[in-house]
């Protein structure tokens, strides 16, 4: 049986959120965060640039914002913990 908690805390859900790749799950919370002043992307194929653009106009999944934090505090805590 699977551990519902399995990979809490962990980046893994960029790679499992249906329909996103993690590149733009990770652009979508860029855009939305107001923490953040600059994004720079790093692309050098027209459609991979066409695909990011439209970004823009979609919604971040219910969530992911959560998660997206409960992982950065979950890797800050454990580089505490090793230093």
């Amino acid at each position: 049986r699977a551990e519902p908690l399995a990979g809490a805390g962990t980046y893994a859900f960029l790679h499992q959120t249906h329909g996103w790749s993690a590149e733009e799950v990770c652009l979508a919370y860029a855009l939305t965060e107001p923490a953040f002043a600059t994004v720079q992307v790093e692309q050098f194929r027209a459609e991979a640039i066409e695909r990011l653009a439209l970004i823009t106009d979609k919604d971040l999944p219910t969530g992911v914002a959560a998660q997206i934090e409960m992982a950065r505090f979950s890797a800050d805590n454990h580089d505490q913990r090793r230093a």
